[in-house]
């Protein structure tokens, strides 16, 4: 468990409190893709420093920075500027020319900044912050702002974005969420609005997603219900891509899940990519990878001891029988730090399948929080 360090100072009417924690994580990995002739190791490391200070239980502050050094071949960036922010710090503090011999870069990331005012009126949240949408296991339609790529090694940290956010429970069963994301420059056609009422009825969730981003709108819904032991969701999307060359597409995620006594837990989901062109080139400007338009994905853990568990996701494409699978093992060290092993693999025909030109990954990590 995460450790603090916190403070809190009295005052006449007045709680102040801060906490400090942060992390630090080691990464070695050696891909092997298709289209290098030899496999590539690589060495990633990444150090996080997080400040909150509550000011009272109304008004609530947060900021993050990270820095990441990485050392490997001369392969192109992986890590791109993040979307929707006003303006942000120089992402390389290093950054080596291309050559024959290993490169480093170290680059830095403001990721949170934000304030939170909790008034009788509402939650106003002013600042950067992350911001998800969805509600399925492997990949959310209304999710298209900060997705996480399913290659993504490291998941824990979603990118902070700017953001003025208002969150208002009218009743006990109606939540009103809505919001404003700044992109670029504040180009209006760089920002993000939003509006999602939730109703909660007993067990059932619903969720309206109403969204325009990147000149686009999004019209969808999350439901969540259980059924008897069992999970079960929908989540929908519809782009309206009426100022693009693109056509408009539906993309839909429906799955299950279930954990049995002895602590495996399995989800299994159908997701339909209607974006799908068929082709190599899709919409990255949506960060939409996926070729082609069906596909099962499952999910899986075991907790073999207190302290060990085990993990794996697999994305088979039925229509060239590729499959991408992700396996890990997460050992519980001490109170605050893990170590693990993974690979990614991609399976199928490397020229002519989606996933069989993903290549693979192999690799270990070492996280220390505190």
């Amino acid at each position: 468990m995460k450790k603090f360090v916190s403070l809190i100072i009295l005052a006449p009417s007045i709680v102040w409190s801060y906490s400090l924690s942060g992390n630090f994580k080691s990464y070695p990995m050696v891909k092997d893709f298709p289209q290098l002739k030899n496999s590539q190791s690589s060495l990633m490391n990444s150090t996080k420093l997080q400040f909150n200070e509550s000011f009272s239980d109304k008004i609530k502050f947060e900021i993050a920075y990270e820095l990441t050094m990485v050392t490997e071949k001369t392969l192109p960036h992986t890590t791109t500027p993040p979307a929707y922010r006003v303006d942000d710090l120089k992402m390389y503090l290093h950054d080596e020319e291309v050559s024959q011999k290993y490169r480093t870069t170290l680059a830095q990331n403001l990721n949170r900044l934000n304030i939170n005012f909790n008034t009788n009126f509402g939650d106003i949240l002013i600042g950067r912050m992350p911001i998800a949408f969805g509600v399925s296991k492997s990949i959310s339609p209304n999710d298209v702002l900060t997705p996480i790529a399913i290659k993504t090694i490291d998941k824990e940290e979603r990118m902070g974005i700017d953001t003025i956010g208002f969150k208002k429970a009218l009743s006990s069963t109606l939540l009103l969420e809505t919001g404003f994301i700044s992109g670029k420059n504040l180009k209006n056609e760089n920002n993000v609005y939003y509006f999602r009422p939730k109703i909660t009825i007993d067990k059932l969730d619903f969720t309206l997603s109403a969204m325009k981003f990147n000149e686009k709108k999004l019209l969808g819904f999350e439901l969540q219900h259980p059924i008897s032991n069992a999970g079960y969701w929908i989540d929908y999307a519809y782009i309206d891509k009426s100022n693009s060359t693109f056509k408009d597409y539906s993309r839909l995620t429906t799955g299950t899940d279930y954990k049995f006594k002895n602590s495996l837990y399995l989800a299994l989901e159908y997701h339909f990519n209607g974006s799908s062109l068929e082709k190599s080139s899709i919409y990255p400007e949506d960060f939409l990878y996926l070729r082609n338009y069906h596909y099962y994905i499952l999910t899986s853990s075991y907790e073999m001891t207190p302290l060990l568990l085990l993990s794996a996701q697999a994305y088979f494409n039925p229509k060239d029988n590729s499959l991408f699978t992700t396996l890990k093992s997460d050992y519980n060290l001490t109170d605050n730090s893990y170590l693990s092993f993974g690979t990614y693999l991609g399976l199928g025909k490397e020229k002519t399948s989606e996933f069989g030109s993903y290549g693979k990954i192999y690799y270990a990590s070492y996280r220390f929080y505190y």
